[in-house]
């Protein structure tokens, strides 16, 4: 005679069935962060940034090591070069498939006028003997750019042939318009300006972007500053995945002076971003995001030791945890104060280890249950 065995009307069969449907269902949802991790990984492919500090980098070295590699910075790698259009070697140095210049161009909003950069100008004279049929495109696109406002941004591509391309590695134009006039207010324009930039340059799958100092001109007192145009780029650079290497381009034919001044504010921004770094240093690349994503699943494994990971407790688990990292980074911050990057990212695994792993005690904290009359 055979026995059948029930717990509260399952019979053991049934109730394994149920214990492996609900081990599942818990796997499935304490792995599902790190399925979103790997989609960031897809839809950000890079793991770290590396930068360093610019403090060598001077008008010699420049002009020797043409160009000079500064680190990554969110996704971009950023480099520096001394370059004059008319030179024979004009951005021989580029890389990628596809590239883009960016160009300054003035307009006056109280009249029907425009008037070309010198770059501008400088780059009809290149396509006259590189792509005619380039310059006169050129020639009528800026006859006819007649109103527009600060900061708006215009595209032209240019179609030469093979044979030329090398003279000019150049296959779209941008042009960032300025207001004529005193460029007090330039600088909001350069910030929002170089962001569109950065985005049409995404949207056309432009891999290499060259910025000279956009506005810039040395013989006008009231023009924006090489610190703040500087700033402004960095600032403006994207988190997403848009042109992979973008060169910083200087003018050779500006005085001494003025691009001491420009390395200088370079070398200072520079190593305001990579936060005073001394050497070549790694940083992981959305760290704060990264590291909770990869130490939520062992926060949700040792809750569910605690509680069921029912849909409600899911989501309280989660956003709790979330929240308490992001709280805990102004204690990491105030503890790395003074250190470098790899001291604080040490505390930063540390601090989000101690807090996935001790999720379920942690919450149970409370002061006042310290301080209380039974407890005395």
């Amino acid at each position: 005679m055979t026995r059948t065995f029930k717990v509260q009307g399952l019979t053991p069969r049934t109730l394994l069935s149920h214990i492996h449907k609900d081990g599942i269902c818990r796997g499935v949802l304490i792995l599902l962060p790190l399925l979103v991790l790997s989609g960031d990984l897809l839809w950000f492919p890079l793991v770290y940034e590396s930068r360093q500090l610019a403090k060598n980098i001077s008008i010699t070295s420049l002009l020797k090591e043409q160009p000079i590699c500064l680190g990554t910075l969110k996704a971009q790698n950023i480099y520096v070069s001394i370059d004059n259009i008319n030179n024979s070697k004009y951005l021989s140095y580029i890389k990628g498939p596809s590239s883009a210049l960016a160009i300054s161009h003035f307009v006056t909003s109280e009249s029907q006028e425009s008037r070309v950069g010198a770059l501008g100008q400088a780059v009809l004279g290149k396509l006259a003997s590189v792509s005619p049929d380039d310059r006169r495109r050129l020639y009528d696109f800026f006859n006819r750019l007649r109103t527009g406002h600060a900061g708006e941004v215009l595209e032209l591509p240019l179609n030469i042939n093979a044979e030329q391309h090398r003279r000019f590695p150049i296959d779209h134009l941008f042009f960032l318009l300025f207001e004529q006039g005193p460029s007090s207010n330039n600088k909001d324009a350069v910030s929002g300006g170089i962001t569109k930039i950065l985005e049409m340059a995404k949207r056309g799958h432009i891999s290499t972007l060259i910025i000279p100092c956009l506005a810039y001109s040395w013989g006008d007192k009231n023009s924006i500053s090489f610190a703040d145009f500087f700033q402004s780029l960095f600032d403006s650079l994207s988190h997403t995945y848009g042109p992979r290497n973008i060169y910083l381009s200087l003018y050779t034919d500006w005085p001494t002076f003025t691009l001491e001044e420009a390395v200088t504010a370079l070398n200072r921004v520079w190593a305001y971003q990579s936060g005073g770094f001394s050497a070549l240093a790694f940083v992981l690349y959305r760290m704060d995001f990264r590291l909770t994503l990869l130490f939520l699943p062992l926060c949700l494994l040792v809750s569910s030791f605690f509680v069921p990971l029912t849909a409600k407790n899911y989501l309280i688990i989660v956003f709790s945890f979330i929240g308490s990292v992001v709280g805990a980074g102004r204690l990491i911050d105030f503890v790395a104060q003074g250190h470098g990057s790899t001291f604080r990212f040490l505390v930063q695994v540390i601090v989000t280890a101690v807090l996935s792993a001790g999720f379920p005690f942690l919450v149970n904290w409370n002061p006042k249950n310290l301080f209380s009359k039974e407890r005395g």
